[in-house]
């Protein structure tokens, strides 16, 4: 029987080059599969409405209306109502900006 031909050896491969001088350490991904690209660009399910927040009760937001047409300031407003100046403005500027029922 006759001997198979010795194969030369292959060169084993090179390591990914750095690339440009500007990056060093940088190692390309792998290559992503074709249904991780289309989770990616799958549309995102639109938000629900959004219910308003409001910390402060209907009481509040009357005194605080009537207060403001009475004239009084948001720091008065505020130490009448035991909130924070920031949260009377808050309140009135959304009872304003509301349709009266």
């Amino acid at each position: 029987s006759a001997a198979a031909p010795a194969r030369a050896a292959r060169p084993a491969p090179a390591p990914p080059s750095p690339g440009p001088a500007g990056a060093p350490g940088r190692e390309e991904r792998p290559a992503r599969s074709q249904a991780a690209r289309q989770r990616q660009h799958r549309r995102k399910p639109a938000p629900a409405p959004a219910r308003e927040h409001r910390p402060w009760s209907a009481r509040q937001e009357r005194l605080a209306l009537l207060y403001n047409e009475q004239g009084l300031r948001p720091d008065e407003i505020a130490a009448k109502l035991g909130v924070s100046t920031y949260l009377a403005t808050q309140i009135v500027l959304a009872a304003r900006s509301r349709p009266r029922n």
